[in-house]
């Protein structure tokens, strides 16, 4: 597995399409080996998300 963008723990956001604020929670490659982050909600709703589909949250002002 290459270096995954993203690793537990990391504050993230969907930028395109429906928002989606969250936490990393599992990082994972696919049998074609792709990475592939499970992203945790405040409302605990997971996602399965390409790290193309992500980028990280401020992390000085928490903003986005």
């Amino acid at each position: 597995m290459t270096k995954p963008k993203f690793k537990i723990g990391d504050k993230v956001y969907k930028p395109k399409g429906y928002k989606f604020n969250s936490v990393v929670v599992s990082v994972f490659e696919t049998t074609n080996r792709k990475t592939r982050i499970v992203a945790e909600n405040q409302d605990g709703i997971l996602h399965i998300m390409s790290e193309q589909q992500l980028k990280k949250t401020n992390p000085k002002s928490g903003e986005l």
